[in-house]
């Protein structure tokens, strides 16, 4: 069995909206921006050196697959930047 944990992270532009993490005999941790930011990577997409790592990027696909096998909901996630903000009125 594999002792390696994997990190996972759903980039919206240059904010992560989800972070999932695999750690072998444990349950997946899965974070969404705005719910979870606490526990989140706070670096921005730049500033990780992600895009400069060859083989550092999988397809939006897979993710979404990953996540949906470790108990992650189907639906839409953006950074919380850009997440709509409650009205004052």
């Amino acid at each position: 069995m594999s002792h390696v944990t994997h990190r996972y992270a759903h980039f919206d532009g240059q904010w992560i909206a989800r972070q999932m993490e695999l750690h072998p005999g444990r349950p997946a941790l899965l974070l969404v921006a705005g719910e979870d930011d606490l526990d989140m990577c706070e670096l921005g997409l730049d500033e990780t050196r992600l895009t400069m790592r060859q083989g550092a990027e999988i397809t939006l696909r897979d993710f979404e697959i990953e996540w949906q096998r470790n108990g992650g909901a189907p639906k839409q996630y953006q950074a919380k930047m850009y997440q709509q903000q409650p009205s004052n009125q």
